[in-house]
C-alpha cells in the first residue's frame, strides 16, 4: 500500500473526529494513512515521502519552528499537500495585500509595526470599534475587539500580539454580527460546499469553540463563487483550500484564505470525503 502521514497536533493526534473517516476511505484507494503529531517526529523519521496537512492547530505559536520544520521536509525531499511554498506563503496574512493590490475586494486592513503607526490607522478607518489580531494566527488567537477611544486597551493589545508577530488593524464590521462569514471549501480547485458561520451573542468571533453557528450552504450566492474563483485562479494545483468571505455593503469581500489546516467540514457534508480521497489519490498515483 501507498504510505501517507497525516501531519495533526498533540490535541488532535487521533485526528479531529470529522476528518477521521479519511483514514478509512483512504484505505479503500490502497493508502495507508498515519496520523503523526507534526512537531514530534523528525524529518527523516517518517517512513513516508508524502504528508497531507491536517489539524496542525497549533503552528502559529512558533511561527520559526514551522518554518524549519517546512524547510526539514523539502531538504529530504517529502512532499506536502498543499506544497510546503504555499503553506509558507499563507501563513502570513499579508496575503491579503497581494489580493488586494490584483484589484480584488479584501476586507479593510492596516498593518502597523508602532504604536503611531496605529494612531495614523485609526484615522482611516470609518469604525468605532476595531479589531486587532496577528498577522500570523489561527482560531481567534490574540484577538481584540476595542473602541478606538480606549487608548490604553490598543496600546495594551499592541504590545501583547506584536511581541508575537505583525499586528493587524482592521474595522468592527457589524456584517459579521448580523449576517456571518461565509466559508467556500474548494478541493481540486473545484467548489464542494458551503458553511455560514454565525458569531454567538455579544460575541465577535464565529468559531465554534466560541460558541458560534455552522450551517451547510450548497448553492452560495453566485458573486461569492466568482470572488473565490478568481482569487484561486492565481493559485493553480491546490488539493484544498477554504475562502472566508463577508459581503460588504452588497459586495463580498475576501476575510482569510485558509490554505494550510482548514476545518473542511466534513462533518457537514460528508460526500466531500470521497472528493477529497479521489482528489489525493490522483496526486498520489
Amino acid at each position: 500500500m501507498t504510505q501517507l502521514a497525516i501531519a495533526t497536533d498533540k490535541k488532535n493526534q487521533f485526528l479531529i473526529s470529522e476528518d477521521q473517516p479519511l483514514i478509512s476511505s483512504l484505505s479503500s484507494k490502497g493508502i495507508k494513512a498515519s496520523p503523526f503529531i507534526w512537531n514530534q517526529i523528525n524529518a527523516p523519521e517518517l517512513k513516508t515521502n508524502t504528508i497531507l496537512i491536517r489539524s496542525i492547530w497549533d503552528y502559529y505559536l512558533n511561527p520559526n519552528v514551522f518554518y524549519s520544520w517546512l524547510d526539514a521536509l523539502d531538504a529530504n525531499q517529502i512532499k506536502t499537500f498543499n506544497s510546503s511554498s504555499i503553506l509558507r506563503w499563507n501563513a502570513n496574512k499579508k496575503y491579503l495585500e497581494e489580493f488586494k493590490s490584483k484589484g480584488l475586494p479584501v476586507v479593510e486592513t492596516a498593518w502597523v509595526s508602532t504604536l503611531e503607526s496605529i494612531e495614523e490607522s485609526l484615522k482611516q478607518i470609518d469604525a468605532n470599534l476595531i479589531v486587532l489580531k496577528p498577522s500570523i494566527s489561527a482560531g481567534g488567537y490574540l484577538t481584540f475587539c476595542i473602541s478606538k477611544q480606549e487608548g490604553d486597551k490598543i496600546s495594551k493589545a499592541f504590545h501583547t500580539i506584536s511581541s508575537h508577530s505583525e499586528v493587524m488593524v482592521q474595522p468592527f464590521l457589524d456584517e459579521i454580527s448580523l449576517n456571518g462569514e461565509l466559508s467556500l471549501i474548494y478541493i481540486d480547485n473545484k467548489f464542494s460546499h458551503g458553511v455560514l458561520k454565525k458569531p454567538q451573542t455579544n460575541n465577535f468571533l464565529v468559531q465554534a469553540q466560541y460558541g458560534g453557528s455552522e450551517q451547510l450552504i450548497t448553492h452560495p450566492p453566485k458573486e461569492a463563487i466568482s470572488l473565490s474563483e478568481k482569487i484561486l485562479n492565481t493559485l493553480p494545483g491546490l488539493l484544498y483550500a477554504r475562502v472566508d468571505l463577508i459581503c460588504i455593503k452588497q459586495c463580498w469581500h475576501l476575510s482569510e484564505l485558509e490554505l494550510i489546516e482548514p476545518r473542511l467540514f466534513f462533518n457537514l457534508y460528508p460526500k466531500a470525503i470521497n472528493t477529497f480521497v479521489n482528489a489525493l489519490a490522483q496526486r498520489l498515483n
